[in-house]
């Protein structure tokens, strides 16, 4: 019996290890089944991307041809356009549609390039100054248009110093232009400031959270960066930046903020990532756009080793401010001793109230900080003043902390033309009470100089006096004020502002400079003003601002330490010619810009640039060949054409056997130059230039060749242009008239 027991036991086992055994396979194979199918499906999914991608890229080529043949048919319609009439503004609109179609197809490549890790940047130099003045009055117009005012705030003036610097600068406007359209497309009242300042990496970090206040909205521009930290996805973007490395290394901090609609705070991560918009819906005269915008903004700033974030405003406040951080090499900077007003020189509890305090008026007086909140080569007492009429109270703000705060000067701000006119009332009695008290205590044998006070102050006999820091001046000149009325003309009713001007000009006094800035509206009879007023096209930022700072003694002594203290007429000759919208009514002024159009005017001939030469276009594009051989043959050229590199290369190997059968005379290239389409059926441009370049070593002779490629400044395409041994290349393939004697003049001028 217990053997029949052990042995159904063992059946049992047996039984339930095999089915088991058997189910387990099952499952092994419904696994391996589903694994397989799964590689397969990736497999396939894999084939599909790349295919995709493959398809991106030939669709790439195809659409920038066909763009570039849009832009090349729009300049030649715009030859036979009238400049005012309704076809010139059509081909206007169409030329910004191409624009735009561009811009996009670059964005979606370009962040393909990022997530790839094949996107690199340039290190050309370029000037930080004229990069930001050129992107705020880019978009300035177009605030304008919404009674949007669009600020660049100059902040300490650090800019000033680090103004040299090599980095990517088409990636960073790229960056700017994506905030600031940002800002303009969601702001419809109110202002949008671009604040700017830079640093050397070494500053402690631990001031970071003392963000001075240099707004309404609390957000500071002498603040440091308190960056969110960003998600592991954003984190794999970041690549070694090895320009923070280098001991020249200039770490610069960005600020755009606007008084628009704002960024909700639960969106201020994902509002980074791409395809994603914080406004889902959009009224009919938004543009929705493609949400990339941010998305390959903070990915360029991680390749340019700094981060993006969005500053939380005060509770109340409108808009948003996005911050960032990117670090570039700086070419040459002014002496560390002759430094202006930065973080680098400041002591931390010294930011707030060098920076802080906003005053919500209609009429303020700034006057000097006191001395323990301003560095050693500053001093207290300020001899210049400077009167600012603007109805901008953002722009005024910004205008008057910047003179008070770093330059030294005494500021009054109106925005009312009633106060306009008290003011200098008030003024003009100081003024001629001092003059009045330096008079006779320079004939009583003792030379006094008292600062020009606050409007409410009075005059007192027993006021002490102090003398003049720094400036080597005698007592006769130090007597000498200096006063700078700088005037919104859209501020008030032209005329009154006009009859307060002729009122205060009327017996002033003869020992203080005076120098009228008048910022233009149209309709302005600016023949009236007198000759050493300036009149000035806004926004006045800048490189419009110095200019007109430059006749302000502190300015050229802290901010400008190298410009000479020349005579003023001297000084307004150079600002006349360095700025082109500003217009002095002064006769020798206008001489000097005068020659200065006949020099121009001058040097062009009136034959065609290009004649007598011979250009060989080759181009498979019908559109492209069509716009590249008018537009050479309206250069003055003789044209030849083909349609691929295998007739290109016939037509020189014919050129060069024709001179060889003349006789045994030094043969000359057939043709001058040739345009060379770099991606072509048959034979590309690539493998025809070789082939060029080895039956042209059979003769001794070279033939320039321009390269047309359809791709952007990559590093890889350019490299590959130069190895097969082109010459130089156009980009885009934007057939150019302007870039293309630009190609031309380049080669000549290598060659000589």
């Amino acid at each position: 019996m217990l053997i029949i027991l052990m042995m159904v036991s063992m059946a049992i086992s047996i039984i339930t290890f095999v089915v088991l055994t058997i189910r387990g396979a099952r499952r092994e194979m419904y696994l391996c089944s589903a694994l397989i199918n799964q590689m397969e499906a990736t497999q396939q999914a894999e084939r599909k991307s790349m295919n995709k991608s493959t398809a991106f890229v030939l669709a790439n080529h195809d659409i920038r041809a066909s763009l570039a043949g849009i832009s090349g048919l729009i300049e030649m319609c715009r030859a036979n356009a009238s400049p005012k009439s309704e076809l010139q503004k059509n081909l206007n609109h169409m030329e910004t549609c191409t624009n735009n179609l561009l811009a996009i197809l670059n964005s979606i490549l370009d962040q393909s390039k990022i997530e790839e890790g094949k996107k690199q940047l340039e290190q050309k130099e370029f000037n930080m100054e004229d990069l930001l003045e050129y992107v705020v009055n880019l978009f300035y117009q177009k605030g304008a248009m919404n009674n949007v005012d669009v600020i660049l705030d100059p902040c300490d003036g650090s800019i000033k110093r680090f103004c040299r610097v090599k980095g990517d600068k088409t990636e960073l406007e790229r960056i700017l232009t994506n905030l600031l359209s940002n800002a303009v497309k969601f702001t419809s009242e109110g202002h949008i400031t671009l604040r700017v300042w830079a640093r050397k990496p070494g500053f402690d970090q631990s001031s970071n959270n003392s963000a001075p206040n240099t707004s309404n909205s609390g957000i500071g521009c002498m603040s440091c960066l308190l960056l969110h930290n960003n998600n592991e996805a954003s984190a794999e973007l970041q690549v070694p930046n090895k320009v923070q490395n280098d001991p020249n290394c200039v770490e610069f901090i960005f600020e755009v903020e606007d008084t628009g609609k704002g960024i909700p705070k639960e969106k201020h991560k994902s509002v980074f990532e791409n395809y994603v918009q914080v406004n889902e819906t959009t009224s009919n005269h938004e543009q929705p756009g493609t949400g990339l915008g941010l998305g390959i903004t903070q990915s360029l700033v991680h390749l340019m080793g700094g981060k993006i974030s969005i500053i939380d405003k005060k509770i109340g406040a409108k808009g948003a401010c996005f911050r960032f951080n990117i670090f570039l090499i700086a070419c040459d900077h002014q002496p560390q001793e002759r430094q202006t007003f930065s973080v680098n020189n400041a002591r931390e509890d010294d930011l707030e109230s060098h920076f802080g305090g906003y005053i919500s008026s209609d009429s303020y007086h700034y006057s000097v900080a006191s001395s323990n909140s301003i560095t050693s080569h500053q001093k207290p007492e300020s001899s210049s003043t400077v009167i600012l009429f603007n109805r901008e109270e953002e722009r005024s703000r910004v205008l008057s902390r910047f003179m008070t705060r770093i330059i030294g000067l005494e500021v009054h701000v109106m925005r009312r033309h009633e106060q306009f006119s008290q003011t200098l009332k008030k003024v003009k009695k100081e003024i001629i009470n001092f003059s009045s008290y330096n008079s006779a205590s320079s004939s009583s044998g003792k030379s006094k100089e008292i600062p020009l006070s606050a409007l409410d102050g009075t005059y007192d006999d027993h006021i002490p006096s102090f003398q003049r820091r720094g400036r080597g001046l005698n007592s006769k000149s130090a007597l000498i004020r200096f006063i700078m009325i700088i005037i919104d003309t859209s501020a008030g009713p032209i005329r009154e502002i006009t009859r307060a001007m002729a009122e205060f000009r009327k017996d002033f006094p003869k020992n203080v400079s005076l120098r009228v800035v008048w910022l233009d509206k149209p309709g302005l009879d600016d023949d009236k003003l007198p000759s050493t007023d300036i009149v000035l096209t806004k926004p006045l930022h800048g490189s419009c601002l110095y200019h007109v700072l430059e006749f302000v003694p502190e300015f050229r002594d802290k901010i400008l330490p190298t410009v000479t203290h020349e005579t003023k007429d001297e000084t307004t000759s150079r600002m006349r010619i360095q700025q082109p919208p500003m217009r002095s009514r002064s006769p020798p002024l206008e001489a000097k810009s005068q020659d200065v159009s006949t020099d121009v005017n001058g040097s062009s001939s009136n034959n065609l640039p290009l004649t007598g030469k011979k250009i060989l276009v080759v181009e498979d594009n019908a559109i492209l060949l069509m716009v590249c051989k008018r537009m050479v043959s309206q250069l003055g050229a003789t044209t030849y054409t083909c349609k691929n590199g295998e007739q290109a290369l016939a037509h020189v190997r014919k050129g060069l056997s024709d001179q060889r059968d003349i006789g045994p005379s030094t043969p000359s290239p057939p043709f001058d130059y040739i345009l060379m389409d770099c991606e072509m059926p048959v034979m590309d441009g690539y493998e025809a230039t070789r082939c060029i370049r080895e039956e042209e070593a059979r003769y001794g002779i070279r033939i320039p060749i321009i390269a047309l490629t359809a791709h952007s400044a990559e590093e890889e395409i350019i490299a590959k242009i130069f190895q097969v041994g082109m010459d130089y290349y156009l980009p885009d393939k934007r057939i150019d008239r302007d870039e293309l004697l630009k190609a031309i003049d380049y080669i000549e001028h290598r060659n000589v």
